[in-house]
């Protein structure tokens, strides 16, 4: 069976997957950022305009979860998508520091 984003996304707002982590993993004493993936875009195209892009890039970095919903919605335009794999690679690298050690041996 194949399912629509526009019909996955009520589907996941009821089974509230995402709230469910995050107050697991609040109660568990880890700080957690839940946001719009369409917020975090543009927090970060305007940090591009302001040129804060950094500042920006690290508050998406400094929560120890970090839950984007309503991701895949809307297309993503090129910078967008390079944005969303850059934070993805970041954050595996905060989680997994030893990860490129042993992959590069």
């Amino acid at each position: 069976m194949s399912v629509t984003p526009a019909e996955l996304a009520p589907l996941l707002k009821r089974l509230k997957l995402g709230p469910a982590l995050g107050c697991a993993a609040v109660r568990a004493g880890h700080t957690v950022r839940f946001a719009p993936a369409d917020r975090c875009f543009r927090e970060m195209a305007q940090a591009r305009v302001d040129r804060s892009v950094d500042k920006t890039f690290r508050s998406f970095l400094a929560a120890d979860l970090l839950i984007l919903y309503d991701l895949g919605l809307q297309w993503l335009d090129q910078q967008q998508s390079i944005d969303l794999y850059e934070l993805v690679i970041a954050r595996h690298r905060t989680a997994c520091p030893d990860s490129d050690r042993e992959a590069a041996s």
